[in-house]
């Protein structure tokens, strides 16, 4: 879970991380994941859990959460939240692969499931959770 210096209230950092979320959760379940489960809350904290199938899917899924939010929600590219950031550096390094090319693979993710993470990105909004 994080905290994100671009959301001026709740409600803006709750709309984000329902895209953030949203492209953790299709991703991943999308790369055969399993226990796929995504909330946001109230607050507008939100986080995510799956067991992917290998280490490059666990990357690609991680970097979708930024990359679904940078595409679908900032339309600009923002980074890689901080929260991710912590710790997609190890989970890439497990895969063979950098941290750019981890995004590569996850923006063409987002590109190719934006329909699914805009549904699953509603569907948090007005829910609060999505899995299991």
């Amino acid at each position: 879970m994080r905290t994100t210096p671009y959301a001026e209230n709740n409600e803006e950092l709750r709309e984000e991380n329902c895209y953030h979320e949203a492209g953790h959760y299709v991703v991943a379940k999308n790369r055969g994941a399993s226990g796929v489960h995504s909330t946001v809350a109230p607050n507008g904290m939100g986080g995510s859990d799956y067991y992917s199938v290998s280490h490059l899917d666990d990357a690609v899924a991680l970097a979708a959460g930024s990359e679904a939010a940078n595409l679908l929600y900032f339309h600009a590219d923002m980074g890689i939240t901080e929260g991710d950031a912590s710790i997609l550096p190890s989970v890439c390094r497990d895969a063979g692969i950098t941290v750019e090319e981890a995004r590569t693979k996850a923006r063409e993710d987002v590109e190719m499931y934006t329909s699914e993470i805009l549904q699953v990105a509603r569907h948090l909004d007005q829910h609060g959770s999505i899995g299991w």
